[in-house]
This record gives C-alpha cells, structure tokens and sequence, in this order.
C-alpha cells in the first residue's frame, strides 16, 4: 500500500511513523523547508513567537513509545520542541521519507476511485511553476489546524495612523519600546505578548470581550498543572470538577477585581495559560479594557465608553481559521455550524472507500501530540483491515452525536464567527466569513475510545492483580501516553519503566540544587490517592453509582 501524508509537522511525522510499524509504504510532503510545523520559529514567517513554550507538560505530551529526554525541563521552549521532533524522526528513521519544499496544490479521486479507493496528488517543488500528478492508495491530511488568520474589522481601523500586525506576525519584543500598544484579545497568545511588552513598552492595554478564567502552569505542590488529569479525577462529578476550579482560581486572585471576570463558565472554552498576568496588571504595565469599539486615528474608544489616547500600535490577537484547501468542498462536508463531519473526528463519512483520512483536526482537552499518534495508530489498522469502519448512516449518527456533546460543553472561542448570535450594538467588530470549527476532545475519553478498538487500551482491574504499583498509579497518577504501550499492538517494553518513573523525572529536570534537610517530603502520588479516593469512595457511597464523566478539562489549550 501507497500512502501519502500531507504535512510534516508533529501529527505528519507520528502519521508517518504509525505507518511504518504496520509495514506500509509512505511518503510525507512538506511545504516548507524544514519539519515541525507550528513549532518551527521563524523571524521571517512561521506562527509563534520567539518566546512560545507549550501549556503542556512534557511527559504529557511526549509520544507513548519516545518519551523526551530527562534534562528537558516540564514546560518546554519552542525551539526544544522542535529539537524533540527531530530527535523522534532520526530515532525511527523517518527522514529519508519526508520531502520537504513539497506543495500539495490539490487532491483528486482517481479515475477508479471507486473500485480502487486511490487519490491523485497534484504535486510542485521547490517553489517550481511545474507540477506533476502522482497516485496513492490513500491520502493522510495532517497539514494543521490553522492556516489562516482571523481579522475582525473594527469601525475606523483603516483611518488609524499608527502601526497595526496580527498576532501572527508579532516575533518579540524589538521595536515596541516605549511605545503604548493595544493587545486586542484575551487567549494564551495576546496574553502572552501584552506580559512581554509591558516590560518595554511604556503602557500596555489588554482589550477583551469575554474576560478570561486564568489559568497557571503549576499546580499543587509546585507539580505541573495537567499531571491533575488521571483517571481517578476522570470519576469525579463535572459540577464539582468546575466548582473546585473556579475556587482556586480566585483563591489566587479574585479575576472581577483585576477585569478579567469570564462572561463563560470554566470549562467551556479554551483556557487561558500565563502564570505572569496578574502581577503585571497590579503594577500597572498592563491595564484590562473592554472591547475596542471605535478607532480613530490616534485614539481607541472601547465598548464601556472610556477612551485611550496617542496609541501607536495595535496588535489583532484575534486568533487563526481552520482551512482545508487542496481537498473539494463535497469531500469534507460541515453541519449548520460549519463544523467538519468527521467520524471519530478522522474520517469523512461520506466516501465509498476508507482511503482519505484527518490526523489532528481537533481541539484537546491536553497535549495534542499524544492524540495525533493515538489517531494515527487507529488509522493504520483501518487501512490494514484490522479495523472496519460502521456503515454511513452509523457514522453520520456518531458525528451528530459529537456535535451535540460539543455544542452544549462548550462556547466559541473570543473572536470566533460561527456563533449564531446577535452581536450588541456597542461591539463594532463585523466578522466578515464563516470559518471551520473544530470539536473539542478529552484527553482522556478520547485516547480510550480509539485505544479500545485498536487493543491497546489497559485495563486497570486485570492490571490490579497482575501489578497493584503500576495499577495505581495508571489511575491514580497522571494519564501519561505511555499506558497505551502496555498493551496490544506495537507494545513498548519501557513503557512501565517511564510510568512508574514520572515523578523521578520531574523532580530531576528541575532540581539544580540539592536541598540535604532531613525532613521528607510527602510523596505527591500517595497525598493524591488518599485525598482524591477518599472523595470518589464519598461519592460513590452518596449516588450509588459509578458515573463516568467524559469531556472533563475539555478546554485546555495545547497550544500547538
């Protein structure tokens, strides 16, 4: 079998791996010059700017059978990433099939399409004016989430004399000193980049629409914050999940008070990920706004009425657009809120042939590469036939399944324009297209449902009797990938090892300085059993049942 992978960056690279373990012949093409994708910082193009490290932890987000390298620190700069996915690609040989400066212009069905299943790719390189056509037994699409910014247009935005960018075009912090900018925008991004400039620039304003619920990276006891997301918690009621978090959150600091207040609840959108904020805002370097309603020439009135003078820059972090454009329209269809139809957010359902197929077109309540591979895994043992897909019409039910589920955990992101809502009169933001939208998934849920078809999903009781240390800690401790290599196919022998390890290798990345007191410490994973089992036992007892609760901590942006 002939396949082909459209995209080189972190789903594109475990895409082509997955292949490989199966014994499939695949080929990856890559339009720019090197692999990563969305983590390949560039000073001249690329998506992110030069100080970017993911919302997630490493040992979160690290591949199940390559787990990053102990001296990485549990949050991760951009350029370790990267460094991360070309450690991964030379380790399983995978260079030699990536073709880089490789554009994908179009893809067809074949003439036989629906005898054979096969697709043409219309293929240039090199930034050449030629293209040729060549054939595949299927097509795998990991080409990324967001491809296209998203720009408001606000009343007056073209009369304003001083400098406006896209938060897509922001590198760092050159070039903005003392200057008074407008960050408008209240996700991961535009908070991001209104810390950064508050340290050089002479006044930073923060616009938002819906406040934000904010979130850190270190949790309890200094652990990072998604090592919460266990099996265990997985029990817990959603009610008192969210409850508990909006507590600790304004334990922290009350978010009204610093004009953060959410006009959502948590959970229910795309986190916001900055441990710095707060302390800026109550210096003064960066002051919350309200929605931009009005600019002028030198001025930005906002949506309460009050107005901020002699700006000289504003930056739009309004976010990116999902599109797909080397694929037809009719190939991959949308419902009423222009979200892709998509079987186990993977498959089109509407093809005669399981030929064609998405690598991480969704939003994760988690790490997103972890995810990617799990679809890729499940991919492959579909083109293999180990794996048959359900007939249209039960593939059509689960996609409206999965949408409802979406549509009522959720809402859209800030400044996103599939909302069928009326916008008040104040906010002159005029959202000119639809753009595609992407379901959100839990990390968890997720990798389990896809897990018990491929054979790879463990099962904890049986695991309890063979070895209660590491079955308590697989539920107990935090859901790293590798659980799925302890089991089914293309089992890892070290995964056990790197799970019963997790801990060892945190505190190891960052302790630099050896503390010789002769106190102990308590140990996180057995504080946690006691305090959270005793509250699953509570609860249990109370309901007399034993409710899986899905979609939990669906909203964490991965950032990827």
């Amino acid at each position: 079998m002939k396949v082909a992978i459209v995209g080189a960056g972190a789903s594109g690279i475990t895409a082509l791996k997955q292949c490989l373990d199966e014994g499939i012949d695949a080929t990856v093409f890559e339009k720019a010059e090197h692999i990563g994708g969305v983590w390949a910082f560039s000073a001249s193009g690329g998506k992110i700017y030069r100080s970017v490290i993911t919302n997630t932890s490493k040992d979160m987000t690290a591949f199940s059978d390559f787990p990053m390298p102990d001296h990485y620190p549990p949050y991760l700069h951009n350029s370790q990433v990267l460094q991360y996915l070309q450690m991964y690609c030379d380790h399983f040989n995978l260079n030699e099939r990536i073709h880089c400066n490789t554009l994908i212009h179009k893809i067809d069905k074949a003439d036989d399409y629906k005898k054979s299943g096969r697709w043409i790719l219309t293929i240039s390189r090199n930034q050449s004016s030629q293209t040729i056509r060549e054939t595949f037994d299927a097509v795998i699409l990991a080409s990324g989430l967001y491809n296209d910014v998203n720009f408001p247009h606000f009343q007056g935005v073209e009369n304003f004399r001083g400098q406006s960018l896209h938060s897509k075009d922001y590198k760092d912090w050159k070039g903005f000193e003392n200057k008074r900018v407008v960050v408008v925008g209240s996700g991961s991004s535009a908070v991001d980049i209104a810390v950064e400039l508050s340290y050089h620039c002479s006044q930073v304003y923060m616009s938002t629409r819906s406040g934000a619920w904010l979130f850190g990276r270190v949790a309890t006891n200094g652990y990072p914050a998604d090592a919460l997301l266990s099996r265990c918690i997985m029990m817990i009621p959603r009610s008192i999940i969210k409850h508990a978090i909006r507590s600790d959150l304004n334990r922290k600091f009350n978010h009204a008070k610093y004009g953060l207040a959410a006009n959502y609840d948590v959970l229910t959108k795309s986190v916001v990920v900055n441990d710095d904020l707060p302390a800026r805002i109550i210096c003064g370097a960066v002051k919350v706004k309200d929605i931009v309603s009005r600019i002028k020439e030198h001025d930005i009135e906002f949506g309460d009425g009050s107005m901020e003078k002699d700006i000289d820059v504003i930056i739009f972090a309004t976010g990116l657009k999902t599109s797909i454009s080397c694929l037809d329209s009719s190939i991959i269809t949308k419902d009423q809120y222009n979200c892709l139809n998509l079987y186990k957010n993977i498959f089109p359902p509407g093809l005669e042939h399981p030929t064609l197929s998405l690598v991480g077109f969704v939003q994760v309540g988690g790490a997103v590469f972890p995810i990617s591979e799990m679809q890729s895994r499940y991919i492959v043992r579909v083109l293999k036939k180990h794996i048959s897909l359900p007939s249209q019409e039960e593939m059509n039910r689960a996609i409206e399944e999965t949408h409802r589920v979406h549509r009522n955990n959720v809402v859209a992101t800030e400044w996103s324009n599939i909302r069928r809502i009326h916008v008040p009169l104040y906010m002159y933001a005029v959202f000119i297209e639809r753009s595609l939208t992407l379901p959100f998934v839990d990390f968890i849920a997720y990798q389990d449902e896809l897990a018990s078809s491929i054979g790879c999903k463990c099962n904890i009781l049986q695991l309890l009797f063979r070895d209660p240390g590491l079955a308590l800690k697989c539920f107990f401790g935090p859901c790293t990938p590798p659980q799925f290599r302890l089991v089914g196919p293309h089992r890892w022998n070290n995964a056990k090892q790197i799970i019963e390890t997790t801990e060892k290798r945190f505190v190891g990345a960052i302790q630099t300085r050896r503390y010789t007191a002769e106190s102990k410490s308590r140990n996180w994973f057995w504080s946690g059993f006691v305090i959270v089992g005793t509250l699953v036992i509570a609860y249990l007892i109370a309901t007399g049942s034993n409710t899986h609760i899905s979609n939990l901590l669906s909203t964490i942006d991965p950032r990827n």
